[in-house]
């Protein structure tokens, strides 16, 4: 292979080596926590086998008609955000299915309520944060009589951040017969994130001229990066939730959510050298890099759940859901450099695109079981199992190109390809818990949770991509190419949960969730709820 080949190999390689694979562990947009520190506190894997109002609410709206009188309930939790249904690449074009980052959101929940012959809920949580500071370092050793070497060097580092979540739904129940209640619920979130970092570096070098006592600028160099993310989400559902008698409940949801995410680098660095007689410039270095990628996309997701409590105490529960959706992506990377001095006259341009189509399925099943022992008036205990299954499939291809551009010591070389690109990745995991759950109530105003589980993970994950180049130089030899991996895993851990709850004259309840310290060293790292029933 000639150089030219070579070269043109190494681009091509890395372009393909670069393409956003779909991460693990990735979760629906559509998915909610369950809003109440109680469970949390005994373990969530106890959602739905414990009864909990809040959480039973949560899981079906027909449990809106269960509330007594009206009750507000204000909760401050760790909100962890909506994924996007596509995967997103980062800086570097590595996996990236992080959510919206994590914030504290507040949440008011009014239950109880009562028109038009239904029980009403409504629901509401948000978080709003804003960030805007600019530092600034640097070193300027310049004294009166210093006759010496200088260096004077500058930094700033500027940040810009938007954060900002909001969700809204609205739950109505009412019977249907003596035996039934069919609840309704519609809602809808939106998440907004948007940050810009941006860090401004330039450093001068001084020697002094004993002969004319002056300064004389013999290097500077100087850089500025910046670099952007911006996220959107919008969802809306809609649930419709069945209870019959105090024995089982079924509830159904269909849910749409779009979002989209742009990415923007931007690296530029310029160094100089001048001669100290002259003050002319001997060698001069260019280099900008900027890499934008731009990914939107929607999906479909329909799921569902059934409950069944029986005689002797023992609470089921089913729950299964699918998901569906489609995105587009379109990424640009290019790179500029130019010098010339030191003997080495070079310019560089190089231009890499990819614009593509993919598709994004999930599926995932949950099946609980516990039962609750009242081993003294004071203390409950509840064991239960947990078994959840998720499989995630992401399929993307497109067409990629890369415009190279090269002249070193007079001699120009240019390449130009094109080539189609795919990948496949699947992901899935099955999960086991053996939980337990603890309440303890030393008083009528104090209660003390916790929670302890076995947890076994089954992790596998599939990837295949496959590339095709195609060129036009009749002495590169490069063919086509197919890479397939499999990664299999097996692992095995534990957790502890506790919390509390204060109460007075059963009116006024706080709830907190701790995590596994007893006492937190921030609160606000914690889920809140604060409740007061009239």
């Amino acid at each position: 292979m000639t150089s030219k080949g070579f070269r043109l190999s190494i681009l091509i390689l890395t372009a393909v080596s670069l393409l956003p694979p779909a991460g693990a562990g990735a979760k629906s947009v559509l998915r909610r926590g369950y809003p109440s520190a109680r469970i949390y506190a005994l373990g969530s894997d106890f959602a739905g086998i414990i009864p909990d109002g809040p959480t039973d609410l949560t899981l079906n709206p027909a449990r809106a008609y269960d509330a007594g009188t009206f009750t507000i309930n204000y909760g401050y939790r760790t909100y962890y955000g909506n994924a996007l249904p596509f995967p997103t690449a980062g800086s570097s074009m590595s996996p990236d299915f992080s959510s919206i980052p994590a914030s504290g959101t507040n949440e008011i929940r009014l239950y109880g309520l009562s028109a038009l012959g239904l029980k009403w809920a409504i629901d509401t949580e948000w978080g709003l944060y804003h960030q805007d500071e600019c530092t600034q370092t640097g070193t300027n050793p310049i004294n009166r009589g210093y006759n010496g070497s200088i260096d004077i060097e500058l930094r700033e580092y500027c940040t810009i951040r938007d954060q900002n979540f909001f969700r809204l739904d609205i739950a109505s129940a009412g019977k249907i017969g003596d035996r039934m209640v069919l609840g309704i619920r519609a809602g809808g979130t939106f998440s907004y994130y948007d940050s810009k970092r941006r860090v401004r570096y330039a450093w001068e070098g001084y020697s002094f001229d004993s002969d004319t006592g002056t300064y004389i600028l013999g290097n500077e160099r100087s850089a500025d990066d910046l670099d952007s993310t911006a996220k959107k989400i919008f969802t809306g559902y809609l649930e419709a939730g069945l209870t019959w008698e105090d024995s089982g409940e079924i509830a159904f949801r269909g849910g749409y959510a779009e979002g989209n995410a742009l990415f923007d680098d931007y690296n530029l660095s310029v160094e100089s050298r001048y001669n100290s007689n002259s003050g002319e410039i001997d060698y001069y270095s260019y280099r900008l890099w900027e890499f934008r990628e731009d990914r939107s996309g929607d999906t479909w997701q329909f799921s569902g759940f059934a409950k069944k409590r029986y005689s002797g105490g023992i609470v089921i529960l089913a729950a299964g859901a699918y998901e569906r959706g489609s995105y587009d992506c379109d990424w640009r990377d290019s790179y500029t450099q130019y010098s010339w001095g030191d003997y080495d006259d070079l310019q560089i341009d190089d231009t890499a695109w990819y614009p593509g189509e993919g598709i994004q399925s999930r599926s995932e099943a949950v099946f609980r079981m516990g039962k609750t022992y009242a081993i003294e008036s004071r203390l409950d205990l509840t064991p239960g199992i947990h078994v959840n299954y998720w499989r995630q499939k992401f399929e993307e291809d497109g067409d990629g190109g890369m415009d190279s551009y090269m002249l070193s010591d007079g001699i120009a070389a240019s390449y130009s390809t094109r080539f189609p690109l795919s990948f496949e990745k699947t992901n899935s995991q099955t999960e086991l818990v053996l939980p337990i759950a603890i309440e303890f109530r030393p008083a009528s105003f104090f209660h003390l949770y916790s929670g302890f589980g076995m947890t076994f993970t089954w992790d596998r994950s599939i990837k295949k991509n496959t590339f095709l180049m195609e060129y036009g130089q009749a002495d590169d030899l490069l063919v086509p190419g197919e890479v397939e991996s499999e990664d299999n895993g097996f692992d095995s851990g534990y957790y502890a949960s506790l919390g509390f709850s204060l109460r007075y004259r059963d009116r006024l309840f706080l709830d907190m969730y701790t995590g596994n310290d007893i006492v937190p060293d921030r609160i606000t790292n914690y889920f809140i709820d604060l409740r007061y029933i009239f």
